[in-house]
């Protein structure tokens, strides 16, 4: 890949997945809520590293990625609880009439605005693809005049992968080998923060390689499907509050359902659990980079 030298390259190359993925929209309604998604993230992350003097057009650009993310990470929610309950149906026959109860009351949740809530995620999508295309042509426009300094982007983006890696290497220590749910969810963030500044310092010629990005994608995505299956435990204990003190056979029912899940979740943080050690050991190497370009010193 070529290593990119100016705001406008570095806009350009987010530009383009957003477009497509706001074209996509139009037919398909956004049918891969999770390649939105990224496609906006990694939009937003490219806004930290701007030296400034496009301000109108910027305030206007974030305002609009963070309407689309919001409105398309709820469609992503959605697409992930259904796709955990379709996997649990194939594995976990005990609960099935639980299970159906549960995805039926998604789709009624669903289903009398699902039209409605879709044209707006294509139009927030729309909305901030063409904001970010007008943050990407004042740029142009900006380096045309005043041309930056070529290692400013390169130096931002170290300092920020740096800052990054310190915050996740205590927040990892913090939350510790042992599973707990809510001591994960600083550690997923960051994490995931960490991984948007490293893609931004590969894609700027920095030491990052495409390995170190899929360790990064390895722990994040045993760390999503915690968070996924927490929220379907959720579900399955609103439903048990909602059942009367005679129901004792449905209560034991989703009793059996909530273990089975939190099995799972145990599975997914024995993952994480292994990845920690080479992932503070990265994050140890980049605490310590030279500030200046973000490529190893020789020697």
């Amino acid at each position: 890949m070529a290593v990119l030298t100016s705001c406008h390259k570095l806009l350009q190359s987010r530009l383009s997945p957003l477009k497509r993925v706001a074209t996509r929209a139009l037919r398909a309604a956004v049918a891969r809520p999770d390649v939105a998604v990224n496609a906006i993230r990694r939009a937003q992350a490219v806004m930290v590293l701007l030296p400034g003097g496009c301000d109108k057009a910027e305030k206007k650009a974030k305002a609009r990625l963070r309407t689309a993310l919001r409105r398309v990470r709820k469609r992503q929610d959605r697409d992930a609880l259904d796709r955990l309950i379709r996997d649990l149906l194939e594995s976990d026959r005990q609960a099935k009439q639980t299970l159906l109860a549960l995805r039926s009351d998604e789709a009624e949740d669903e289903d009398p605005t699902r039209a409605r809530y879709r044209r707006k995620d294509t139009a927030a999508l729309q909305a901030a693809a063409r904001a970010f295309a007008t943050l990407t042509e004042a740029y142009r426009e900006a380096a045309r005049k005043t041309p930056p300094p070529p290692e400013l982007l390169i130096e931002r983006a170290t300092a920020l992968t740096k800052k990054r890696a310190v915050a996740l290497t205590r927040a990892m220590l913090d939350a510790g080998s042992v599973y707990s749910a809510d001591r994960l969810r600083l550690p997923r963030r960051l994490l995931r923060k960490l991984r948007t500044a490293a893609e931004l310092l590969k894609d700027l010629g920095g030491i990052v390689t495409a390995a170190n990005l899929r360790a990064f994608d390895r722990t994040l995505l045993a760390l999503d499907r915690i968070r996924d299956l927490q929220r379907l435990i959720n579900r399955v204990r609103k439903a048990q509050g909602a059942l009367s003190p005679a129901a004792l056979h449905a209560w034991h029912e989703l009793d059996l359902t909530i273990i089975a899940i939190e099995h799972r979740c145990r599975r997914q943080h024995a993952r994480y659990v292994r990845e920690c050690p080479a992932l503070l050991t990265l994050c140890e190497s980049w605490e310590a980079l030279p500030a200046a370009t973000g490529r190893p010193q020789a020697g």
